[in-house]
């Protein structure tokens, strides 16, 4: 989100759309995305102004980092981009397996975490 955040300003409804375009691997529900919006809120990293649309009637809540805190979200950003990295390198290493063995990589993963019956598989199929 601050990746994104850092190149343009944007509303909840946007973002989502665009994160889930750009990092299709992630299904990105509205809680899930209200809760992260309010972390980095909290934290300071972003901040929120409204703008009004000539075509709307009320303003639009927008979401745009706080410049105090460029440096941060930059460094957010970077550390998220390098876990998607390896993430896509793995999910392209899995769906190369045979299904057995994607079935098998995945329950070791979730066993090796501590959870079990996930429905989370990284869209690997």
């Amino acid at each position: 989100m601050a990746s994104r955040l850092i190149w343009k300003d944007s509303y909840s409804t946007e973002l989502k759309k665009d994160l889930e375009e750009l990092q299709p691997i992630f299904k990105l529900s509205h809680p899930v995305l209200c809760k992260a919006v309010n972390l980095l809120l909290k934290e300071g990293v972003i901040e929120q102004y409204k703008e009004r649309n000539k075509r709307r009637g009320r303003p639009r809540k927008m979401l745009r980092v706080n410049e105090s805190q460029r440096k941060r979200a930059e460094n957010l950003a970077f550390k998220w981009n390098a876990y998607l990295f390896s993430l896509t390198a793995a999910v392209k290493a899995l769906r190369a397996q045979p299904e057995d063995a994607r079935q098998k990589a995945i329950a070791a993963y979730y066993e090796n975490v501590g959870l079990k019956n996930q429905s989370l598989n990284f869209g690997i199929k």
